[in-house]
């Protein structure tokens, strides 16, 4: 199977950015008039946001760091965070996602379509 390591530049608990990096990848190993059945992301060297904080691997002060790639990050992008992981968990699981989500995965199943020709079961009933 193919795969593809996004590196991020710095530390990050912003989803957008994650997102981000995992459609980097998904270019990469898109190919056209292939089929993509399934799709998984790793997450690899996670810390906490204190420890990467005292590490100096996430800093605070928007100056800093700022750049073209991946934007400020700041105390706005972690209260935005904060906000949609709170509203997540008060009125449901994906309740707010982002733009590039997939919204509604379809199963090979649900795609089928009716038997009619050659299972009875699957040939209309019509009641008057």
């Amino acid at each position: 199977s193919r795969s593809a390591v996004i590196p991020l530049s710095r530390a990050t608990d912003d989803t957008r950015q994650l997102a981000h990096a995992a459609s980097q990848g998904m270019r990469q190993l898109f190919e056209p008039h292939h089929e993509i059945v399934k799709v998984g992301v790793m997450l690899l060297d996670i810390i906490s946001r204190t420890a990467a904080t005292a590490q100096g691997c996430l800093e605070l002060d928007v100056l800093q760091c700022s750049d073209a790639a991946s934007g400020p990050l700041s105390e706005k992008s972690h209260a935005l965070m904060l906000a949609v992981d709170g509203i997540n968990e008060r009125y449901g699981r994906d309740r707010l996602r982002n733009g590039n989500a997939w919204v509604n995965p379809i199963s090979k199943q649900q795609q089928r379509t009716p038997h009619y020709t050659t299972s009875l079961r699957d040939v209309p009933t019509a009641r008057a």
